[in-house]
């Protein structure tokens, strides 16, 4: 059996997104599914209740929170840890419970697929246009919402500490070779669909990596294959250069922003709807 632990906190615009294709093809009893509801004023424990899944509900505003709390009540592995806000097909979740079970990896994650075809902004539409081509994405080295530990993975660190990436905080536990992309299990990811929205989405993965550089420097991994090179080689192609400007600028909006608050000690918990956390994206 598997066990899928989803924190969500005022997630009733995509919880059901998320719960209905995580559950759709599921057999009786292959997964228990687990929505921690964390400090939510709106109807996502409502929602969730509705797909048949364990509810848990805290007033506790806080993902890491309700990650921990998942893992307590959560009784199985191969275990998952989903974000309310993207989409794990249940043939995905089955795949990448085999690569755990069958292959004996500890650390599994699915190929993120970014869907930005009906933003209507065409400034993000470009921005993915650039960023698709960059190492990060072709090699699988960005969180897209999901991961998967077996029991030995799972036991590399204790409690999820009081951080922004928690996703990020888990791979530093795993050396790059035992970190697992499963290319055909797609996770779909949304992202923010306004440049203000991206701005801050990227802004918060810059300050979660700085954090963790900062809090466990002991583990922090430089990623060796930079993006910087992918930057370079993109610029062979005259047709992305527009593409390439809208890139730079907003990643460097977000490294200003970044630094901004993470100077003044800016409160790290769940950001807005429109710049919800992006782990590498």
């Amino acid at each position: 059996m598997i066990s899928v632990i989803i924190p969500a906190h005022n997630e009733a615009s995509v919880i059901g997104r998320c719960l209905s294709k995580l559950t759709d093809g599921l057999e009786p009893g292959e997964a228990e599914i687990i929505v921690v509801c964390n400090g939510c004023t709106d109807n996502t424990a409502e929602i969730a209740r509705a797909y048949k899944v364990k509810v848990i509900e805290t007033p506790a505003r806080s993902k890491v929170k309700a990650l921990n709390i998942g893992d307590q009540a959560a009784s199985w592995f191969p275990r998952f840890y989903v974000d309310a806000d993207v989409c794990l097909p249940a043939a995905s979740l089955r795949m990448l419970s085999e690569a755990i079970l069958q292959k004996g990896f500890e650390l599994v994650l699915p190929q993120a697929h970014v869907y930005v075809d009906d933003s209507p902004s065409w400034a993000v539409r470009w921005f993915y246009e650039i960023w698709q081509r960059l190492p990060c994405c072709s090699l699988g080295l960005i969180g897209g919402g999901a991961y998967g530990l077996s029991t030995e993975g799972r036991r590399r660190f204790r409690e999820f500490p009081n951080i922004i990436s928690d996703d990020g905080f888990v791979r530093l536990h795993f050396r790059p070779e035992e970190q697992h992309v499963i290319k055909d299990a797609k996770v779909y990811v949304y992202p923010p669909r306004s440049v203000k929205g991206l701005v801050r989405a990227h802004s918060r993965i810059h300050r979660g990596n700085w954090q963790l550089k900062r809090q466990f420097p002991y583990l922090w991994q430089e990623n060796k294959e930079s993006n910087l090179l992918g930057l370079m080689k993109t610029c062979a192609t005259p047709r992305v250069w527009p593409h390439l400007t809208v890139y730079v600028a907003v990643k460097l909006l977000a490294r200003v922003q970044a630094a901004l608050e993470y100077s003044r000690d800016a409160d790290d918990s769940w950001a807005s709807d429109d710049s919800r956390e992006y782990s590498g994206l």
